[in-house]
């Protein structure tokens, strides 16, 4: 889903889209609950895949990791999702709007990584074969800290380089056999 958001193909634009709502849907039924409707949020999402995109444009091959810190970022801090999730989704402390957000963010990218193919700097691709499943305690101290990002302009980047950096920690630790062998 990820990487078709930050392709040059009209195709693949509309593609990652689709399948980014068709999982946000997936998701509410699963979840038990309100019924999602693309209408009210589908603009939102345009854009915050198009932010995402541009966010990352300087770089002539972004990582699937940084590409997923972008996303996630501008995915938090716009909240496109407005539909609640049932009540036992939600920790306390956190207001239930950005809950759901942190929560769809993570999912999105977290499938997407399913399967990526990690470019090495030796030359060599390797695939994530390993789904990543964080521990409860991982994923609540992970929703707890995309959902307090703070909407400050001046931060956005070391946001999305922390988030890529979690990111890329979790996948690596589901799949070590991929990490890039440092070279001294």
């Amino acid at each position: 889903m990820i990487d078709g958001i930050f392709s040059n193909s009209d195709a693949e634009i509309l593609d990652s889209l689709n399948k980014v709502q068709n999982f946000i849907r997936v998701f509410y039924e699963n979840a038990g609950g309100k019924k999602y409707d693309i209408r009210n949020h589908g603009p939102v999402i345009c854009w915050v895949m198009a932010k995402a995109s541009a966010d990352l444009s300087h770089l002539p091959h972004p990582s699937i990791f940084k590409k997923a810190g972008q996303f996630t970022l501008h995915f938090v801090l716009n909240n496109p999702i407005t539909t609640e999730l049932p009540e036992t989704w939600y920790l306390d402390e956190i207001p239930h709007l950005n809950v759901q957000n942190a929560i769809l963010a993570f999912e999105i990218c977290r499938q997407s990584f399913f399967n990526a193919v990690i470019h090495g700097a030796d030359g060599e691709d390797k695939p994530l074969k390993n789904k990543i499943t964080p521990s409860q305690h991982q994923l609540v101290d992970i929703i707890k800290s995309l959902a307090t990002i703070q909407p400050v302009p001046a931060a956005y980047d070391t946001y999305s380089r922390l988030v890529a950096l979690i990111y890329e920690s979790l996948a690596y630790e589901f799949n070590p056999d991929c990490r890039y062998k440092h070279k001294i």
